[in-house]
């Protein structure tokens, strides 16, 4: 039975992941024009990174939680299409926009202080997506931040950054295109595009752009309390590769279930050095300490 009910948690999560819907907090495009993107995904760059202000979604509270992504697309993607490494990350800049000359050197810099809040090795899309449809991905961990002002009225704005592991010059349809808001003003260079070669792991910065994806979000304010949504175990690193740490103060016996609700590890307690993962086949798992779960990838 416990097993049974592990395999429909994370079967549930799977499928929330992929629900469409409307976002909370959706980019105003107020006085923008709407174009179509540079299609990140299935197109020559690896990476599309935008910078947010606080401005460009009004409702959304200053400091809070983000629990989910919304991306516009623009494209007919067909229901299986994959991703290999899809990645979003996230952060926190003083900058209003990129340098006219970004280096390499400084993407990875400002790359390092980014935190990855989600992650799928072969991401499928179990829906059908159409033009103007919402793609909706949950965070398995919400996400922090805060966008007030520093002292000084230094601004606070978020980076996102969404990533795949390579790219497919025959794509049909450019699967997974998303619209891109296009400013009037065309000194806000507030997007990126990177390119990366997988032979030798070296990145390149092909355009600088006056342009970002259309994107909302759902989430919730530092101040109000939702414990349905608070993730009672935090992990890290997430995904894991050689060991997982809890940082969460939670004490007792662990289990970790993989996506069909069948135990892989178990124990008594949980050591400084954390839990030996080394040994599980990639992909999402769940950790359970009493009645608390989190969900993990392993690389």
């Amino acid at each position: 039975m416990k097993h049974l009910l592990i395999a429909i948690l994370l079967t549930v999560a799977s499928l929330q992941t992929n629900a469409q819907g409307t976002p909370q907090y959706v980019f105003d495009t107020t006085n923008l024009s709407i174009g179509y993107s540079f299609n990140p995904f299935d197109f020559q760059e690896n990476v599309w990174e935008n910078i947010y202000y606080k401005n460009d979604f009004p409702a959304m509270p200053a400091q809070g939680f983000i629990t989910d992504v919304y991306i516009k697309t623009w494209t007919t993607t067909p229901v299986y299409s994959q991703l290999n490494g899809l990645k979003i990350k996230m952060g926190i800049t003083n900058m209003k926009t990129y340098p006219y000359s970004y280096s390499t050197s400084q993407f990875l810099t400002q790359d390092s202080l980014l935190t990855t809040v989600f992650y799928d090795s072969v991401y499928t899309l179990p829906v059908l997506l159409q033009p103007g449809d919402w793609w909706h991905l949950s965070l398995p961990q919400p996400y922090p931040y805060s966008m007030l002002p520093l002292p000084g009225d230094v601004p606070q704005n978020l980076i996102v950054q969404f990533s795949k592991a390579d790219y497919n010059n025959a794509a049909p349809n450019f699967r997974f295109g998303s619209v891109g808001t296009y400013f009037n003003d065309t000194t806000k260079k507030r997007g990126i595009l990177v390119t990366k070669d997988n032979t030798n792991n070296q990145y390149s910065i092909p355009r600088i752009v006056i342009a970002v994806m259309y994107i909302g979000f759902n989430g919730y304010a530092t101040s109000v309390n939702y414990p349905d949504r608070i993730t009672q175990i935090s992990v890290f690193p997430n995904p894991a590769q050689q060991r997982l740490f809890v940082s969460s103060r939670l004490t007792g016996a662990y289990a970790i279930y993989d996506i069909t609700g069948k135990l892989m590890l178990k124990g008594d307690s949980i050591s400084k050095d954390g839990i030996n993962v080394h040994q599980l086949p990639a992909g999402m798992y769940l950790l359970t300490i009493g009645e608390s779960t989190a969900r993990f990838m392993k690389e």
